[in-house]
């Protein structure tokens, strides 16, 4: 049902003089003289290791860097990966709102349709896609912020290309907490004045004998802050991670994750466009709210099309933006005579699709029957509680514009199109309206 990126990634083992060890994110457990492993001290904060050869402090690099950990994320305000990485400076961002459809590049770069052509997304060191301009399967739709998340680190430029592929511009490293100190935290936020609802978790901790542990995740559920009529955001994801410290320095870290979540894409809308060039004025037109108001409905959730053998298939509009992911992996540092060796290998199995309405043409609903009807065309119910019934009077309707859209479901065994006009209501194109 849906086009698959099985993503086998490996970095093959490095060899470099020991003073490379401070390029793990988190170091070894120390051991007292009777072996009996103590609590390792927390990371630094501000020690960066992605796309360079030997970690160090942002204030000793030359390289052009930035990097927010778990103390700076939950100050940004946002949830969403893009709005984070926006934050970051240097990387230009436009998001939908959502996780995945985002496009992001670094400052000088052109600028993709989607994804991030010259910018590469990686997750605790190894890729998320190799590549990051796929049309409608960004890198974003299968990686996810929450309170797992212990650093974000982005490098532009410079030794970016040289550690990683595909990355011209830069990598966007996301590392994962890992357990070195005990606790966690949960966290729930909701919408105010929409229906939204998201569960956060976070637990890590020294488990005895040189192990350590960390799970985290979140579940998210809701209409949200447009007018849908059914649930747009559900699903989440899970990550869980054990390490094993070496009593004689390095470590061993196993580790998985699975992600399943959907969101609606939010697509454009009709404003009403006055004033002058120096001076433009939007509003809402009548009848409609741009700041609430969607094209998708739970009256247009379902459409019959045909797949890439001709074969009849349904197209169901509520999955939206849904990213599927499966992922285990190991890594591994460790010292030999004098040098340190690093290996990360990873599996991944991302799936998804994106489902979309995509309007072309807005107008009055009088005027869009004519043109896709010819004269004397009539307007009526297709689906709903009025199906059948005709509309003696576009013009009655909240918002009297139709608009002549198509219905895309890409990432799937096929790239379909359909056309129709349809009539916008306050709550969205709740009604269709069918010209003969």
């Amino acid at each position: 049902m849906a086009l698959r990126f099985v993503l086998l990634a490996c970095i093959f083992p490095a060899f470099c003089a020991q003073a490379l060890a401070a390029e793990a994110p988190d170091a070894p457990a120390e051991r007292a003289p009777d072996g009996t492993p103590t609590a390792s001290p927390a990371p630094a904060a501000k020690t960066f290791s992605t796309g360079v050869a030997k970690g160090r402090d942002l204030l000793d690099s030359a390289i052009s860097a930035t990097s927010l950990d778990e103390t700076d994320l939950p100050r940004l305000g946002v949830s969403n990966l893009a709005g984070i990485i926006g934050n970051m400076p240097g990387i230009r961002v436009e998001s939908t709102g959502s996780d995945g459809f985002s496009s992001m590049t670094v400052r000088g770069l052109p600028l993709s349709g989607d994804g991030s052509k010259y910018l590469l997304i990686q997750e605790d060191g190894l890729p998320v896609l190799e590549f990051g301009d796929i049309h409608f399967g960004a890198m974003d739709t299968f990686v996810r912020a929450d309170l797992s998340l212990s650093q974000v680190q982005a490098i532009r430029g410079g030794s970016a290309s040289t550690f990683a592929s595909n990355s011209p511009g830069g990598v966007i490293n996301l590392i994962s907490k890992t357990g070195e100190e005990a606790g966690g935290a949960v966290r729930y936020s909701g919408g105010l004045g929409y229906d939204l609802n998201r569960a956060d978790f976070s637990y890590g901790a020294p488990i005895g004998h040189g192990w350590r542990f960390h799970i985290g995740g979140f579940y998210r559920i809701g209409e949200g802050p447009r007018h849908l009529g059914y649930n747009g955001f559900s699903g989440g994801q899970v990550k869980f991670n054990v390490t094993h410290d070496f009593v004689g320095g390095g470590y061993v870290r196993f580790y998985g994750k699975y992600l399943d979540d959907r969101q609606p894409p939010n697509a454009e809308y009709p404003v009403l466009l006055s004033g002058s060039n120096d001076k433009p004025t939007i509003a809402s037109l009548p009848g409609t709210d741009v700041r609430r108001d969607t094209l998708n409905s739970k009256y247009t959730s379902t459409n019959l099309t045909m797949d890439e053998n001709n074969n009849p298939m349904a197209i169901d509009q509520r999955r939206g933006i849904h990213g599927v992911s499966r992922a285990f992996g190991v890594e591994t540092q460790f010292d030999i005579g004098g040098w340190t060796v690093s290996d990360r290998f990873r599996y991944a199995s991302n799936s998804g699709s994106f489902n979309q309405e995509l309007p072309f043409v807005f107008g009055p609903a009088a005027a869009m029957g004519t043109i896709v009807g010819g004269p004397g065309a009539t307007f009526s119910y297709a689906t709903g509680p009025n199906a059948g019934q005709s509309i003696s009077s576009p013009a009655t309707l909240s918002g009297d514009r139709a608009c002549c859209s198509c219905s895309s479901n890409c990432m799937a065994r096929s790239t379909s199109w359909i056309m129709w006009p349809t009539i916008c209501a306050p709550r969205g194109c709740g009604t269709w309206a069918a010209a003969s």
